[in-house]
């Protein structure tokens, strides 16, 4: 037995190794991607938002079909080695390709950001499967996923130290994509290294019943409203991720010598979400023995409507300053207090919408990671809807955001959030949810509990 479980550590190492380099590479084409396209192809901020949209929205959808494969066909290691290989090939044509005038190239841009974030994508959610599948019984809940996130999340911002420095600096393009390209061959390298011990496995595999099956899918209907109120609150993380960075490159940026890219404010977040899931495991969870998933769902809601007050009184804060004294500029030190709001909201949001995607744990994992890629792909096209009807309808959203009131655009996201909110508390209200409980030491369900 010691044998067996020293075996899954070492193939559970590998992965969150491989993983985090995936992380690294893929982390690094999203947060420089929007200040790639407005200032090397001079495309204007609001078009280039939209642009970034359209492109994640279709990543994710694609991502979607890659993880069905995945689970029903091929099996993980197949999807992980062809979609990594895929990336790699997006990543290496942008290293290359990056710099040109002409619009068929840049057509040809765009393709290649699409292949390494597809690739990265299919690569992720196949890397869930994998690593479930190197477990004979679910990990304890307790501490499980704060290690997991120290070792995902906290190993692709370590990586990305240099990355950042140099943009901030020089902003070398070709040499940014050149190292998205590296970490890219350095996780595919970690990957096939530990392909000779990991324990893939494929739908043949696995001992779910029919009955299960059919179940959890009339389950899934019968929520569907209730899911639909989670598409805003991805959609909302997204126009406040790419929000902030406009805003940022209208504000002092400079900490001594040092300036703080425009694009790697939303990392701020990160340190929050470590802080929550620290709550939620070691405070909340030991102190009360039971605490429904919904309260956590529902404080995910919360705490994203905070975070879009926030972004709006720094705004007009910033507005009212520069109508004062044009020319002045506000310290973007202010942009951390949402950004680390947003990120109190994903230890809340990580644990509840994971349980409440399904009743059967076996299931859990796959339900988990559909329904996630599906309703931030959701998200992304939501987004380009709302920023086309207020550049269609308003003026509140120009692409020189000093000549509009984007305080005005994240008090609206706001009050649509609340307004999704009491939805989500009239759809909780009317819908039980008996077996999605919190348990101290454990996470499990009521009727395996008694």
């Amino acid at each position: 037995m010691e044998e067996t479980e020293e075996i899954i550590v070492g193939r559970d190492g590998v992965l969150n190794l491989s993983w985090g380099w995936f992380l690294s590479s893929t982390y690094g084409v999203s947060i420089i991607l929007l200040v790639f396209l407005m200032f090397e192809y001079n495309i204007k901020s609001i078009t280039a938002i939209q642009i970034c949209c359209l492109i994640f929205g279709f990543t994710y959808m694609v991502g979607l079909g890659g993880a069905v494969a995945d689970f029903s066909f091929f099996g993980s290691f197949r999807i992980i080695t062809v979609f990594s290989f895929i990336s790699l090939l997006g990543t290496l044509m942008l290293t290359v390709l990056h710099a040109t005038s002409a619009k068929h190239q840049f057509g040809v841009v765009l393709v290649a950001i699409t292949l390494a974030l597809l690739g990265s994508e299919s690569v992720i959610n196949s890397y869930r499967f994998l690593r479930r599948d190197q477990f004979d019984e679910p990990p304890a809940a307790m501490g499980f996923r704060i290690t997991h996130f120290i070792s995902d999340k906290c190993f692709a911002v370590a990586t990305l130290v240099p990355f950042i420095i140099l943009e901030a600096e020089y902003q070398d393009w070709g040499f940014l994509f050149g190292i998205c390209c590296a970490y890219n061959v350095i996780g595919l390298f970690w990957f096939l290294i530990g392909s000779s011990v990991y324990r893939p496995q494929t739908w043949a595999d696995k001992s779910f019943k029919d009955k299960d099956e059919l179940h959890e899918v009339k389950y899934l209907i019968k929520t569907t409203p209730l899911f639909l109120t989670d598409i805003f609150l991805h959609t909302s993380s997204i126009l406040f991720n790419y929000l902030i960075v406009l805003q940022a490159l209208t504000m002092n940026r400079r900490i001594g010598p040092f300036v703080i890219p425009a694009s790697c404010f939303g990392l701020f977040s990160i340190p929050t979400v470590f802080l929550s899931l620290v709550t939620v495991d070691f405070l909340i969870i030991p102190r009360y023995n039971k605490l429904r998933i919904s309260l956590g769902i529902g404080l995910s809601h919360v705490l994203t409507i905070l975070t879009l007050v926030a972004s709006a009184l720094i705004e007009s804060r910033r507005l009212h300053r520069l109508a004062d004294n044009p020319g002045s500029t506000m310290s973007a030190l202010w942009l951390i207090i949402p950004a680390a709001v947003l990120g109190f909201k994903f230890g809340f949001d990580f644990k509840g919408h994971r349980r409440a995607f399904c009743r059967k744990r076996r299931l859990e994992g796959i339900t988990s990671v559909v329904m996630r890629t599906f309703l931030v792909g959701m998200g992304y096209f939501v987004s380009i809807i709302i920023i086309q009807s207020l550049v269609q309808f308003t003026h509140w959203l120009p692409h020189n955001i000093n000549d509009g009131r984007l305080d005005y655009v994240y008090w609206m996201l706001a009050a649509i959030g609340c307004l999704n909110f009491v939805f989500h508390l009239v759809f909780t209200k009317s819908f039980q949810f008996p077996t999605f409980k919190y348990y101290a030491g454990d996470d499990r369900d009521d009727d395996e509990a008694s």
